[in-house]
């Protein structure tokens, strides 16, 4: 019973990332905004953070004190590292500037070092791999099924400007669940036997990746071909059958290059620069926005080199707005490294490069094996290594997509069989 509990809190934090990124403003019930309760029609902020403090200290509790000692050494260090550096970091800002809130950095610290611990040590402790992959992709195809529906019946409440959200609040939320449920998927890929599971296997990535197409984000995308890519490319069998069609696709890609290379080329560069669009968004120059913002992010690192501006630097209270409604894209560097120096300087970022080439070297390995669901989790952190490099840190219990790659790293570093149920 106990470990019934248990499981069940943990499949509630594992869902909670995308339950409290949901907005039902477009059912006409829900107010857009309702006190501390409801923001932008679904949960506030603030209760999707306190629902992690309520489900996740009990859980962390009743399992086991040696939590780290199931996990790679190199991700032991690596998260006993970024502990000390946040810190110090964190105390020296607070002691050097007066101007930044010691209260907030300390609160946001400990959330900080509370991600760190729930989705990056105790979840994968308790939900075997392969079933989290599955259940989680089930998930993202559940809200991509109903945000797809919600357009086709004409519903207005799924765009944001011209980008595709979908029933979610923002269009980063569509965008993370539609790449994730479409690389999770592919983890089915070993359990299609009757013709009934193909043809769902196949309607399920086409769900998501319509959805990653109406989003218009070029970068998920490449994720989902590269992770195909790598999965049918490296995925083990021994069937005839299979082995078969791999070297006809092999032969089939290999013409189309020769014959449509210069004209892929050109489309993608074209594609980059903003001379097409991708989807139903506006065509944006992805070269020149992503140097504005490293240029935009230098500026911010050269204030505090030594030791940063601090967790909250992205987010601006000057005019005494609430942290939830006073983040500032402009303060917030689109790229990692950078990101991580506003935050805690060089010794952070530093730190940070280090973590890049151990997920770097494991998750080669681990897609080169070409086991799943080992392989899933591979392909999908290699197709994403990208998209963290261009993307600022992510250090926020609250966020969906930090608590999805937090975990995913767990699941990488976990030193026993991936799939076993620890409970």
């Amino acid at each position: 019973m106990e470990n019934r509990r248990l499981r069940f809190l943990a499949w509630f934090l594992l869902a909670l990332p995308f339950l409290a990124k949901i907005s039902l403003s477009w059912t006409g019930l829900v107010p857009d905004r309702l006190g501390y309760l409801i923001y932008q029609g679904g949960l506030h902020p603030y209760i999707n953070v306190l629902l992690c403090l309520l489900a996740g200290v009990p859980l962390i509790i009743g399992i086991y004190p040696d939590l780290l000692a199931h996990f790679h050494p190199a991700y032991r260090t690596f998260i006993v590292g970024i502990t000390i550096i946040l810190g110090i970091q964190s105390t020296l800002q607070i002691i050097i500037d007066p101007a930044i809130p010691a209260i907030e950095t300390i609160g946001v610290l400990g959330l900080t070092y509370y991600l760190f611990l729930l989705y990056g040590i105790v979840l994968p402790l308790v939900i075997g791999l392969d079933e989290a992959l599955d259940k989680i992709a089930r998930i993202c195809l559940w809200i991509i099924v109903i945000s797809i529906g919600l357009k086709i019946i004409g519903s207005p409440f799924v765009y944001k400007g011209n980008r595709f959200i979908g029933i979610f609040k923002h269009i980063p939320h569509m965008v993370t669940c539609a790449t994730v449920g479409f690389i999770f998927y592919l983890n089915s890929w070993k359990n299609l036997k009757s013709f009934f599971s193909k043809i769902s296997f196949v309607l399920a990535l086409s769900f998501c990746m319509a959805a990653v197409i109406l989003t218009g984000t070029r970068s998920a995308l490449f994720a989902c071909t590269v992770a195909t890519l790598l999965f049918f490319v490296c995925y083990k069998s021994k069937n005839a059958k299979f082995q078969l069609g791999r070297i006809l696709v092999f032969w089939v890609m290999l013409l189309a290059l020769l014959l449509f290379g210069v004209q892929g080329y050109n489309y993608g560069k074209s594609l980059v620069t903003g001379e097409i669009a991708l989807g139903e968004r506006e065509a944006q120059n992805g070269l020149a926005d992503r140097w504005d913002e490293i240029l935009r992010g230098m500026e911010s690192f050269s204030e505090s080199p030594h030791i940063g501006l601090g967790l909250l630097s992205k987010f601006g209270n000057s005019d005494g707005a609430e942290v939830v409604d006073s983040y500032n894209s402009f303060q917030d560097p689109h790229n990692l490294l950078i990101s991580a120096a506003v935050v805690g300087g060089w010794p952070l970022a530093i730190w940070i490069a280090f973590g890049m080439v151990l997920l770097t070297i494991q998750s080669i390995r681990t897609t080169y094996q070409g086991i799943p669901p080992t392989l899933t989790l591979g392909v999908y952190l290699l197709s994403h290594l990208p998209i963290l490099m261009i993307y600022h840190i992510h250090l926020s219990i609250g966020g969906m997509a930090d608590r999805l790659y937090w975990l995913a790293f767990a699941y990488l570093a976990l030193k026993m069989a991936p799939t076993k149920n620890n409970l």
